[in-house]
């Protein structure tokens, strides 16, 4: 039987953080180390779902749906970690 499949969580939801609050104390530090760790998390489980794949606790469907999603974590930290060195730069390079 395949287990239902979760959305990906919004970055809102990753980290506590509501649109009509004001949180003027979360850091972007903060932000960003607690997105870290729901990648970490994710791989974890990844890794967790392929290992009871092979002793036949997990079905195939849930490897590969794991893994993906925990593919697609890395791709889109390496997308925002682009963005974030490019406007870095933009920002150096401007004249003042």
């Amino acid at each position: 039987m395949i287990n239902s499949i979760g959305g990906i969580p919004s970055l809102e939801s990753m980290v506590g953080l509501g649109l009509n609050k004001q949180n003027s104390n979360i850091s972007f530090g903060d932000v960003l180390a607690k997105s870290l760790q729901e990648i970490n998390n994710t791989q974890k489980i990844a890794e967790k779902t392929q290992e009871e794949f092979l002793v036949g606790k997990s079905s195939l469907a849930d490897a590969i749906v794991a893994t993906q999603k925990a593919d697609l974590s890395i791709q889109v930290a390496a997308q925002v970690r682009n963005h974030v060195t490019s406007a870095y730069q933009s920002i150096f390079n401007m004249q003042v």
